[in-house]
């Protein structure tokens, strides 16, 4: 039996190893790694199953299990993108995803947004995470341990006087400068060295802690 891919999906590609599957009529988007495109292309071109998995292993030298293309398929299926069944019985969603173990080659189409701003901002920004950046942070870092203790006790008179005359609630404040000088970069940062490797991000928050 043959599996078929909806004719009017489109994929781009949007990293150096990262690929969108776009449905124009339902405004659908899934984000897809080289695993993933490599199959969607394998399944568009009207293979069997077993064509599939020779296919696969002629193109990677690795040999993909059938449990896990058929839980591939499975997921087409659960989100429309098949135009004829998978060559077996399928699960409902609900229990699809909670059997264990769950299927490694499945893909979802939340944090799509935020993937593509980081993509946006690792043009920019891609140099930030260059193994060069160790050497000036590591001397800078020198640098204000060096200041902070050659001027500890002028730091510390500036502490205890602010303190003494600190009329704002500390918590709101420290949350503040927490979120602005610690989250923030530090998220940026992660995100940007998750999609220059060509991982992906579901989401990006602040937390409380």
């Amino acid at each position: 039996m043959r599996i078929a891919l909806r004719h009017d999906l489109d994929i781009i590609q949007t990293g150096p190893e990262m690929y969108l599957l776009s449905s124009p009529s339902t405004q659908q988007r899934f984000e897809l790694g080289l695993t993933e495109r490599l199959l969607l292309q394998l399944i568009k071109g009207g293979h069997s199953k077993g064509e599939i998995l020779k296919q696969y292993q002629i193109s990677t030298g690795n040999r993909l299990p059938p449990r896990q293309l058929s839980e591939f398929c499975n997921e087409l299926w659960l989100n429309g993108l098949l135009d004829t069944p998978p060559p077996q019985p399928v699960e409902s969603k609900e229990r699809l995803r909670t059997s264990p173990p769950p299927a490694p080659l499945s893909f979802h189409d939340s944090g799509a947004g935020t993937n593509l701003f980081f993509d946006f901002f690792a043009v920019v920004a891609g140099f930030l995470i260059s193994p060069l950046w160790i050497f000036p942070v590591l001397l800078l870092a020198v640098m204000a341990t060096a200041a902070a203790l050659n001027e500890f006790w002028l730091y510390y008179a500036h502490i205890r006087f602010l303190a003494a005359h600190w009329t704002v609630p500390l918590m709101p404040v420290v949350f503040a400068l927490k979120v602005v000088f610690v989250d923030c970069p530090r998220g940026l940062i992660l995100g940007l060295a998750c999609r220059v490797h060509g991982g992906r991000i579901r989401g990006f928050r602040f937390g409380l802690l």
